[in-house]
């Protein structure tokens, strides 16, 4: 299979555009009018969809990368010999915080996808829109047989939101726009802005054309939502131990729920243990990025038995008029070194224990051996671990 870049990106003086197609770097060279283009001969696609970006290089160093990459999917039926990709540069766009999980997965999340991507066609339409609500979806009418001459509305792929993709026949030229519609109905709700566009490049024999650069011209809509700021630790219910944690954070979502809230915001909630002093409790003083903090763990969802020494325990921390740091943690991290001593062998022995070691291990094992040398040598300052105060990778997992 051959692929075919083609890219519009105004250059400087000096530089040059480059793919990153996996380890390749392939220079592409200036056509006319701001378009770069390069081939790429007897491609084998992989098993998952390749990641590809477009880089800027002044004298061989790379000066501008994109903001994220493309992904580079292969029409399965049929499988064309050639595949023409029409780029845009993806630059960090203004609605960044839509194309977060929170938006794509949450507020807008689809559910069930609309009409996935048919076999067959030559062409692809693929535009990026993130900020479509749940009952919403993109949508393409033109002119043309299979458009059925402006009489037709198409629901486009959301299956990779915010991705929307449609896979149409060309044998003609024609034109067409988008828009947006009722995902239920089709009933159009608005069109973009402008001329229609018009499709001229009618692919050749066993072509397949990607036009993935159109800019969307739709009026901004902007989208509102009230919600709370809150700290975790703050979330203090009976079933809690003395302070906010983890689970009591289903009881908040059903009251902003019920009072019409959209969005949650956290103070936040990794791991600051250091010295095991109150000064520990400042949330802004993580010592990892990926580590949780251990006092938002639900005891008896962790193994830790519900007997007479925990509701002692639990009821006393719970009565203080303020969370105690130093009580709360001591006491969690015993209980949780009694359940571990009692069910840690068969939890470690589980699959999916297993698979989160093997999925998290570039940071969990790093974090582990920061814990127990922290604790070892009695301070957070890694330089008076003596032999261990330069990471070893080696030595740690010995």
């Amino acid at each position: 299979m051959t692929l075919l870049f083609s890219i519009e990106y105004r250059t400087r003086w000096g530089e040059q555009l480059v793919l990153r197609l996996g380890r390749r770097r392939i220079a592409l060279q200036y056509a006319d009018s701001g378009v770069w283009t390069c081939a790429v001969e007897r491609y084998a696609p992989a098993a998952q969809p390749a990641e590809y970006r477009y880089e800027v290089e002044r004298e061989g160093v790379c000066i501008r990368r994109e903001w994220r990459p493309h992904i580079l999917r292969i029409p399965a039926t049929p499988a064309p010999r050639t595949l023409r990709i029409r780029d845009r540069w993806i630059d960090m766009p203004a609605d960044t915080p839509f194309y977060s999980s929170a938006f794509t997965r949450g507020i807008f999340g689809r559910g069930e996808s609309g009409p996935q991507q048919k076999n067959g066609g030559n062409i692809t339409l693929r535009v990026v829109l993130p900020t479509l609500r749940p009952d919403e979806v993109l949508a393409v009418a033109g002119s043309g047989r299979e458009l059925e001459g402006w009489q037709r509305i198409v629901p486009m792929d959301d299956s990779r939101f915010p991705e929307w993709d449609l896979r149409l026949d060309a044998p003609q030229r024609f034109e067409y726009k988008f828009l947006i519609a009722d995902r239920r109905t089709l009933t159009p709700i608005m069109w973009e802005e402008g001329p229609n566009r018009a499709w001229n490049d009618l692919p050749g024999e066993g072509e397949h054309i990607v036009e993935a650069a159109a800019y969307l011209r739709f009026p901004e809509r902007r989208w509102r939502g009230a919600g709370t700021a809150i700290p975790v630790f703050s979330l203090r219910s009976e079933a809690g131990f003395g302070v906010g944690e983890f689970h009591d954070l289903k009881l908040l979502i059903d009251w902003a729920a019920a009072t019409g809230q959209r969005v949650l915001q956290l103070l936040p909630i990794n791991d600051t243990t250091m010295n095991g002093t109150w000064e520990d409790s400042y949330p802004y003083n993580a010592n990892s990025i990926f580590a949780l903090h251990p006092q938002f763990i639900r005891l008896t969802a962790a193994g830790v038995e519900e007997d007479d020494e925990y509701r002692s325990l639990r009821d006393r921390l719970n009565a203080l008029p303020e969370v105690d740091y130093q009580q709360v943690n001591t006491h969690k991290l015993r209980l949780l070194r009694s359940a571990f001593e009692r069910e840690g062998r068969r939890t470690a022995a589980r699959r999916d224990y297993r698979e989160f070691m093997r999925d998290n291990s570039h940071w969990l094992m790093p974090y582990a051996a920061y814990r127990t040398l922290r604790d070892e040598f009695g301070t957070a300052d890694f330089s008076r671990w003596g032999d261990y105060a330069r990471y070893d990778k080696k030595a740690v997992e010995a």
